[in-house]
């Protein structure tokens, strides 16, 4: 179901259409300028894919930046990166997320990391999908001539790369932004780099990047990032972009969100709000312990259980071990036995 469209107004006058999914701790997804229009992507099947596994855990929140989609269009000569943080404010604000992860794809990942360099309280955790290698130069210099010179040209190239979509996402590109604005989010890469920011980030991150991206430059790039910032990992993916482990079309959960929800399960974010009078306070089980127990009190095996919340064999098994050593049970049927005398099922 689509969520409906909601504006925010930032400080220096933009209108920022952004939506709300789901329940939980706040994850806010930052836009790379082709994820504009996110009443449309929503829609898409392999953006399902990514989108519901999300929403299923977190109050997911997406906006559309400034020049696409169904934000305010006609950016201003004066338009540079730092910009883009302002729609990010805005939209945080609007939604009431005081604390929360921030998601970011490519060129977003630079603003993502100034965010994080500014307010380190806000943030929970800093997810970056294939940081773009910004060396101070306009954003994909080797397209230039493309987007400048043959817009419908740019267009279709990037179709052949292997965006998922087909005619669906060539016609979202070719409506979420217009050549004009295209240019000026480009332009405003200029002076801005990558490694000036790395080292102020504090936040925990994780860092995906595909190993043969189109590119060669950006896993270098993301290797930089998961090594500068002071809690970074790295977790690597086969394929060419970031479609090849964020998206699948057959309606599984994606390699790359799986990896997500992992990381963000081994900080304690997102975890499930108790019900019954269950407390963490029952042999120092978390949250996360406590709904684990139920399902394994309820006959269900570890794939079932990794299947139903939306993480790895390994996390549950990990989870499953630590249940059985806090509640000092010898196996499953014990930690059954403790379950239903502790009031937890």
């Amino acid at each position: 179901m689509t969520s409906p469209l909601k504006y925010t107004t930032t400080s220096d006058g933009y209108n920022i259409a952004y939506s709300v999914k789901g329940r939980g701790a706040p994850l806010v997804e930052m836009p790379c300028i082709f994820h504009g229009d996110i009443a449309k992507t929503c829609d898409m099947p392999a953006f399902r894919s990514l989108y519901d596994a999300l929403a299923e855990r977190f109050k997911l929140i997406r906006y559309d930046a400034r020049g696409t989609g169904n934000s305010t269009r006609g950016i201003r000569s004066d338009h540079s990166m730092p910009a883009t943080m302002v729609d990010l404010e805005a939209v945080v604000d609007a939604a009431g997320a005081t604390s929360f992860v921030v998601l970011a794809h490519n060129w977003s990942c630079y603003t993502a990391m100034r965010f994080a360099e500014k307010y380190p309280e806000r943030l929970k955790a800093l997810i970056m999908v294939n940081p773009s290698p910004m060396r101070g130069d306009v954003l994909m210099p080797s397209w230039r001539d493309f987007y400048v010179n043959s817009w419908p040209t740019f267009i279709e190239a990037f179709i052949s790369t292997g965006t998922p979509g087909g005619d669906q996402m060539r016609d979202l590109l070719a409506t979420s932004v217009t050549q004009a604005d295209f240019i000026a989010i480009a332009d405003g890469g200029v002076g801005h780099a990558i490694e000036d920011v790395i080292p102020s980030v504090t936040v925990p991150t994780l860092v995906l990047a595909s190993r043969s991206y189109l590119n060669p430059l950006y896993m270098p790039a993301a290797s930089e990032v998961a090594a500068g910032v002071r809690n970074g990992r790295l977790l690597q993916f086969d394929g060419t972009k970031n479609s090849d482990f964020m998206m699948t079309t057959d309606g599984s959960v994606p390699s790359g969100v799986e990896a997500i929800l992992d990381f963000l399960d081994d900080l304690g974010v997102g975890e499930p709000e108790h019900h019954n009078g269950a407390t963490t306070g029952s042999a120092g089980l978390s949250s996360r312990e406590v709904e684990i127990l139920r399902l394994i009190a309820a006959g269900k095996r570890n794939r079932e259980i990794a299947h139903d919340l939306v993480i790895s064999d390994s996390t549950v098994a990990k989870h499953v071990s630590s249940i059985l050593a806090k509640t000092e049970a010898g196996n499953r049927a014990e930690a059954t036995t403790f379950a239903h005398t502790h009031h937890l099922v």
